[in-house]
């Protein structure tokens, strides 16, 4: 795994540097609930630098990203008021058939990120 230091961040305390997401949920098999998660409020810098792959392809993130969600199971979860920063996905959502992800994302800022939100299904 490479070390990614955390310079740049914009604020004391940005979470960056882990072999996964920033914050990731995983749902494994169906039936599993996730649903009412909350993330918010938070800062999320380089990760996902050693990414799982538990799900196989095409649900693997090989890519920095600073939230991870992959599902089996349907689920509705709110992304709001985070900064993500220095990543290649900013919000990464695998819905795994046939579950669905309901996501309400709002009020997010993203600096250095390629694509704000990926879905994949």
């Amino acid at each position: 795994m490479t070390q990614v230091p955390c310079r740049a961040r914009p604020a004391p305390g940005a979470g960056c540097g882990n072999g996964l997401g920033g914050v990731t949920l995983h749902a494994h098999a169906p039936g599993e609930n996730l649903t009412g998660n909350t993330i918010t409020g938070n800062v999320i810098g380089t990760n996902n630098l050693d990414p799982d792959h538990d799900f196989g392809p095409p649900f693997d993130d090989g890519q920095t990203t600073g939230v991870v969600i992959i599902s089996a199971s349907s689920i509705t979860i709110t992304i709001t008021h985070n900064v993500i920063f220095n990543n290649a996905i900013g919000i990464y959502l695998a819905q795994v058939p046939p579950a669905a992800i309901t996501a309400i994302i709002t009020a997010n800022r993203f600096f250095r990120v390629a694509i704000h939100v990926k879905i994949v299904s």
